[in-house]
């Protein structure tokens, strides 16, 4: 599911989404995507993505691992901020 869907599927079923920071939680083997939760702030945000990343890389398998990001959702607009330890994006 694309990020702007899920996004949308929020907004529709009353979530609060636009101005706040919200951490996706993506699982790279099934392309299974889904919101983790909104935060007020960049800091907290990317703190819960890279802490529930760095625990599911502890118990990753060969058929599942979850990876964490976090995106600003403003005005209907997304802009990635960051979270993937994979990648070395720490904060």
């Amino acid at each position: 599911m694309s990020l702007t869907v899920l996004i949308n599927e929020a907004i529709e079923n009353g979530k609060d989404v636009d101005g706040k920071y919200i951490v996706i939680g993506v699982d790279k083997f099934s392309g299974d995507d889904f919101i983790e939760g909104t935060y007020e702030d960049s800091e907290e945000a990317l703190k819960i993505a890279i802490g529930k990343t760095q625990e599911a890389v502890k118990c990753a398998s060969d058929s599942s691992i979850t990876i964490y990001y976090v995106y600003e959702f403003k005005a209907r607009n997304l802009r990635y901020l960051g979270g993937d330890i994979c990648n070395e994006e720490f904060l």
